[in-house]
């Protein structure tokens, strides 16, 4: 049993090496197997995760699908037993509505919480814990026997407090996120939630008529685990953003973004096969098409003769000031080592793949990752920000699309100090 594989990489890629060594594979017990614990980790070989059999710990998606989780777990019947008292069975759902809502909040991003905290179930079983005490309390203070129609004085302030501020709130660091935790026990947590009247959210989803209907998420009113668990198979399989707070665009971005990562996947785990029909392998590939882009970047900027067309070219009509006086003249300048710096880059990736795949330098993962882009379509990452993370060049979606734009940039900026100034500017 390996515990904590995401501190080893360098162990886990000899690892994957040695079982694939024929000798091993040949001495090894039949009934032998290694067990790992890992967290996701960049850089974990692709190998081991190939060879493995994964099993993950991870929050269900969806509303329904976290709630069906907790009263299958957490909240069984006896759970539900230990305070005779519809208050607190109402408020067991509340807490465990708001954990799912919290929990499923993360899958926005930046829109849902500014840092995505790793709400788990320590967090909601210590606000059950803090809930049944406090109510235990409740009923030592007034000296009455337990007793279902005790109408309890409960303090909703003491409640939001230390459940959004304590429990939940311990992990929270940003400022915003404390107001908008807040913001969800003031909805949740107040006089009526032990009332018919109660519900958290009415949202509208779409009908498969054509016809838009609007669901009410409440809480059920029982005693029995089963009026629990058959009120949370009856909520929307999909969760319309209103639940949430958000809107309809929310939902757009984060569709937008699993796609994304989905595809991303599917690229960097697929096969590493040409299937060109050349009977050229991947790497090979790619060099011919790193020769041909190579030979696009003909024009540089010797500095001297930069600096003298700079210092004297004019300004615009009815401007006295030439050279560096001018502000234009001054952008123009910072646009060409700008342009300098990243045809660098450019050119020195297509050399070290070409060399590289010769066998005449070391093939390094800077290099590795700009085979791997380029074959998929992708844009380098040295091409867009340098190593601190800071943007260097411009985004675009693919590949093509960039180099494109390094090339019409290119002819712009050459025009521009060659010819005469651009009549427009966007």
């Amino acid at each position: 049993m390996l515990q904590n594989c995401h501190l080893g990489l360098g162990f886990m890629s000899y690892l994957d090496n040695y079982l694939m060594d024929e000798d091993y594979q040949a001495k090894a017990e039949v009934d032998f197997r290694i067990w790992m614990s890992c967290e996701p980790r960049e850089g974990f070989p692709l190998g081991l995760l190939q060879k493995a059999v994964k099993v993950t710990n991870e929050p269900p998606k969806g509303v329904r699908a976290g709630l069906a989780r907790t009263y299958s777990t957490i909240v069984n019947q006896e759970f539900l037993e230990k305070i005779d008292h519809q208050h607190w069975r109402t408020l067991v759902y509340g807490i465990c509505f708001l954990h799912s809502i919290v929990q499923e909040r993360r899958k926005f991003g930046s829109l849902g919480w500014c840092v995505p905290y790793e709400y788990n179930n320590s967090d909601l079983e210590a606000s059950l814990a803090f809930v049944e005490k406090y109510m235990n309390q409740l009923q030592n203070i007034s000296g009455q026997a337990v007793n279902p129609n005790t109408n309890f004085q409960i303090n909703y302030s003491v409640l939001i407090y230390m459940i959004s501020d304590i429990q939940y709130g311990g992990r929270i660091t940003d400022n915003l996120d404390r107001e908008l935790f807040n913001t969800y026990g003031e909805l949740y947590f107040k006089e009526t939630i032990t009332t018919n009247e109660f519900y958290f959210s009415k949202v509208v989803l779409d009908n498969q008529d054509g016809k838009d209907m609007m669901f009410t998420y409440r809480i059920p009113m029982g005693a029995e685990h089963k009026i629990f668990t058959d009120y949370i198979e009856k909520l929307p399989p999909v969760d319309s953003p209103e639940i949430f707070g958000l809107n309809a665009n929310a939902d757009l971005t984060f569709r937008l973004k699993e796609t994304n990562e989905m595809i991303n996947t599917i690229m960097e785990t697929r096969p590493k096969d040409s299937g060109d029909g050349t009977g050229k392998s991947r790497d090979e590939t790619v060099q011919d098409k790193c020769r041909d882009l190579h030979h696009q970047l003909t024009y540089e900027y010797p500095n001297q003769e930069v600096k003298e067309i700079l210092s004297k070219m004019p300004g615009p009509r009815n401007y006295a000031d030439k050279g560096m006086m001018v502000p234009l003249n001054i952008f123009l300048s910072q646009e060409i080592i700008r342009m300098q710096n990243i045809l660098y880059i450019v050119r020195k990736t297509f050399t070290d793949i070409i060399d590289a795949v010769d066998g005449s330098i070391i093939m390094t993962p800077i290099i590795v990752n700009a085979i791997d882009s380029i074959f998929d379509g992708k844009v380098p990452k040295n091409w867009v920000n340098d190593p601190s993370g800071a943007e260097i060049s411009w985004i675009k979606p693919s590949f093509p699309l960039w180099f494109s734009s390094l090339l019409e940039r290119n002819a712009q900026i050459t025009g521009w100090l060659r010819n005469e100034r651009p009549k427009t500017f966007s």
